[in-house]
């Protein structure tokens, strides 16, 4: 039969030619029932008998009618009369793409709504497992309502993304279309894939959507030739021209997008349709806004409202860099901030990095936040209150947490809290997929693990030799090996290792003091000397590879026990927290108002003033946070000198009553074991006090004799005395709970210490040293107690950090004082002034740094 004008096909009426599509004739026909016209495709009689054309005919049936999309062309009806099979279309009236492109490009806003058009309609027909295959200027139309994508005539299911249902019906397909080998399109439009006779999936129609992009925006093709030959080397050897060179106004991004869409490994361009489409859309919308990245001229009222229009780019390109890719993302840094908090930490990335949890730090404790990123807000959860070491289920949907001496868990939406397990004084935790939760429940203790859904903690590491504790656990792909720190006594003994979830083989992979991380496509994170480092790592064979490269400097802790501010998803995104670790020591009013600054900048720790208020004694740290020697400043001089040169860390200072003199931890044993120096103006007779079999760490030298120190053996930490007559060592507070920094008045008759018996640090007072009247003195957590001179007030450290006074001559509650910028504080003999730690850079305003595609970081070799 025929087919001419006149013609009937069933109630069809051919009323005249059209064109061919990629696989037949179409012609325009009316609907004599509905009296509307319509299109006809019909296959030609001489493929009618060819049974594998026939079959992608009818495929091509059913894959346009899944497609119920705006911007895809509406199939109608299917039908066959007197031997001709034909299907029924929606009659689009306009123009293809191609004829257009043949009077120049397209308008830039014009062209990218198009772009966002076609993506929606791919991402329509990807979701339905449908690969188009000749994504190509002649299969668009452009009409008053919109650009229409047409012609499935080569299309063939690929990955199905749909529900269980869809792909479920899709599976009942037959067999793909393309014989192995053959190649299905047109030329200038194939994916390399394509050229080479490989599977097509969606990702071959990202690279066509590309060359059309391309063309749309310069007029030209992106690859051209004399001949197929050369157009097919082309696309497989070489690069279009930058757009810019073509279209000098083209703005950055759009080049970015294009250009991802048109990489030769599929693996390395955008995933899928819906990502091309939100990124082109985010152009369009900041060029409405007036904050493109175009390079257009600045008018006099922009240049007055610079602030305001940065914020709006800032805001901007966090929701692009919000929006997931499963391919590399556009390389973008941007900042983080939390105005509402005074203070927060302990930014973890979800899985999809798409959100963040954190401790965020109002006037009253410390709990989780959450954040998207595509926002401004974060919002916090309730219960979570004295929150710390949050981390995320595989699935992003619960997140672990420790508080009150519990390891706890609340769903990322917010809900009930579900107490876990014990967990005293943690060090981080990992979630396997299979529930199981990993843990490090106290400050000195192997891993535990425990069902995510509540029960007993069981062992699941063992300590080494001089290891102090194991920490930071993060788990690896297998899901059965897990990497953590090793924290040791001795400073070259420090490693991180991998331990595993069904054996207690236990391997060593480097010597670091910091938490770790992995992430796809295979590296470590670590921190060395204060850096961010990046290592190649196979986790399949265990083992490192390559060097390491810094990719970001001098990053913050978050905390103690060597866990630095960084955290990564698998995608390429990134949080840091950088910020110089040294301080400046600085007198402060009772307000937290600076009034002298004493010293030259170190990083400090374990601050001890000489009881004539001149000197003062300190610990500096190395560049991996460790304790490196013990410094003594003279106030008045403004010098400092070092006072122990032994190449193992000393720290922990406290001073004889004389001032003349000094008990201190060290690891020169291998341990930290108790030392005293009797004459500081001659520091090199230096003696043994005590072998510890854990370690001991000197916290006060009273009037009487006795040196207190916290003794450290096994997951326990107990208070010790020491007397300086007898040379007797003895236990002064034993319990099952963890208590330490040990201080007793000046008149020798009370003693302050912290104690986690309540499940959370608190400041205690008893007499000393018969324990009588012992009571509780800090409400909402408290740590670091000292004294005033005579006695009368006791100040700690609440949660925030929050200096806090406690005057023991009546029962009112402790009062705030100040928010204290560092980590350390003491008072003056009269306690109206405090001597803390000013760092270079307050940890308390820097932002966290957000950064997409981290590894854009590394440096090629």
């Amino acid at each position: 039969m025929n087919v001419a004008p006149g013609t009937r096909l069933g109630p069809y009426e051919i009323v005249s030619h059209i064109g061919a599509g990629g696989m037949g004739e179409v012609w325009q026909a009316r609907d004599t029932r509905l009296d509307r016209s319509v299109a006809i495709k019909i296959l030609p009689a001489e493929f009618a008998n060819n049974a594998q054309l026939k079959l992608r005919f009818e495929r091509e049936a059913k894959t346009i009618s899944q497609l119920n999309h705006p911007h895809i062309c509406t199939l109608h009806d299917v039908g066959h009369e007197s031997g001709i099979d034909f299907l029924v279309m929606e009659l689009i009236e306009g123009e293809s793409l191609a004829d257009r492109l043949a009077r120049g490009p397209l308008p830039l806003d014009q062209m990218l709504k198009s772009g966002v058009e076609i993506a929606g309609a791919l991402e329509r027909a990807h979701r339905h497992g449908v690969v188009h295959r000749d994504l190509k200027p002649g299969n668009i139309m452009m009409t008053k309502s919109g650009t229409k994508l047409l012609d499935f005539g080569l299309a063939k299911p690929g990955a199905i993304t749909t529900p269980a249902s869809t792909a479920a019906a899709m599976l009942t397909e037959q067999k793909p279309l393309t014989q192995e080998g053959a190649i299905v399109g047109t030329f200038q439009y194939m994916a390399p894939e394509q050229i080479e006779g490989a599977e097509a999936d969606a990702r071959t129609d990202i690279f066509a959507f590309g060359a059309v992009l391309y063309e749309m925006a310069t007029g030209h093709r992106a690859f051209d030739g004399k001949s197929r030959a050369s157009i097919i080397a082309s696309i497989l050897d070489r690069e279009p021209p930058p757009i810019s060179t073509i279209q000098p106004l083209t703005p950055p991004a759009l080049e970015h997008v294009i250009r991802k869409c048109l990489e030769k490994d599929p693996d390395k361009r955008w995933q899928n349709a819906h990502d091309v489409g939100e990124n082109l859309r985010w152009i369009a919308e900041q060029r409405q806004d007036g904050t493109a990245h175009g390079r257009s001229r600045a008018k006099p009222w922009m240049l007055a409202t610079a602030a305001l229009a940065a914020v709006a780019v800032i805001c901007g390109i966090l929701a692009l860099a919000a929006r997931h890719a499963a391919g590399r993302e556009p390389h973008l840094e941007l900042s983080i901030t939390m105005p509402s908090l005074s203070y927060f930490d302990n930014v973890t990335l979800s899985p999809d990095g798409r959100r963040v949890v954190f401790v965020g730090y109002t006037e009253k404790r410390p709990s989780l936040w959450i954040r998207s990123l595509d926002v401004t807000t974060a919002t916090p959860l309730a219960g979570t209150e004295g929150a710390r070491s949050a981390f995320w289920s595989p699935d992003g949907k619960q997140i672990g947490f420790f508080a009150g001496g519990k390891l706890k868990r609340i769903s990322s939406d917010g809900g009930p809290v579900q107490i876990v397990c014990d967990a005293a004084d943690p060090s981080g935790g990992a979630w396997t997929a299979d529930g199981t939760i990993i843990l490090s429940r106290q400050t000195t203790s192997a891993m535990d693990r425990v069902d995510a859904t509540g029960g007993t903690a069981k062992p699941l590491t063992k300590l080494g030799p001089n290891e102090e504790a194991h920490r930071w656990p993060f788990l690896l792909p297998d899901g059965e090996h897990f990497l953590f720190l090793a924290d040791a006594w001795r400073t070259e003994d420090h490693h991180l290792k991998i331990g595993s979830l069904k054996t207690d083989a236990v391997r060593e992979l480097m010597q670091a003091v910091t938490n770790v991380q992995y992430v796809a496509p295979g590296y470590l994170l670590f921190v060395r000397g204060g850096s961010l480092m990046a290592q190649p790592f196979d986790w399949k064979r265990l083992s490192l590879g390559g060097e390491a490269q810094a990719i970001a400097p001098q990053l913050a802790v978050n905390g103690p026990n060597h866990h630095f501010e960084f955290s990564a998803a698998d995608n390429g995104r990134l949080t840091f927290r950088s910020a110089s670790p040294k301080s400046r020591l600085t007198w402060v009013d009772r307000n937290g108002k600076p009034q002298q600054t004493v010293s030259e900048p170190h990083s400090f720790a374990d601050l001890a003033i000489a009881p004539d208020g001149k000197r003062i004694l300190f610990t500096e740290l190395d560049d991996d946070g460790r304790a490196d020697d013990i410094w003594l400043l003279d106030l008045a001089r403004g010098s400092a000198r070092r006072i122990t040169t032994d190449p193992a860390g000393d720290f922990s200072p406290a001073w004889s009553p004389d001032g003349r003199s000094m008990a201190f931890a060290s690891m020169r044993s291998g341990i930290g074991d108790g030392f005293v120096i009797d004459d500081l103006d001659h520091p090199a007779n230096v003696r043994t006090i005590l072998k510890a079999t854990g370690g001991c760490n000197p916290t006060d030298w009273t009037s009487g004799g006795d040196i207190l120190f916290d003794y450290l053996h096994g997951s326990d930490v107990d208070v010790w005395t020491f007397s300086i007559k007898s040379g007797q060592a003895k236990p002064y507070l034993a319990t099952p709970f963890v208590e330490s920094s040990a201080v007793v008045s000046p008149d020798g008759a009370w003693m302050a210490y912290q104690s986690n018996e309540s499940g959370r640090a608190e400041v205690f007072l008893e007499r000393y040293p018969s324990h009588e009247g012992r009571r509780q003195i800090s409400t909402a957590g408290g740590f670091t107690p000292t004294w005033r001179k005579d006695g009368r007030e006791l100040f700690f450290v609440a949660p925030g950090p929050t200096v806090m006074s406690a005057q023991l001559t009546d029962d009112a509650l402790p009062k705030p004082l100040f928010n204290l910028p560092g980590n350390l504080y003491r008072p003056s003999a009269d306690g109206q002034r405090f001597l803390i730690d000013a760092p270079l850079e307050d940890v308390t305003k820097m932002p966290v740094t957000f950064v997409t595609d981290w590894q854009s970081r590394l440096k090629t070799r």
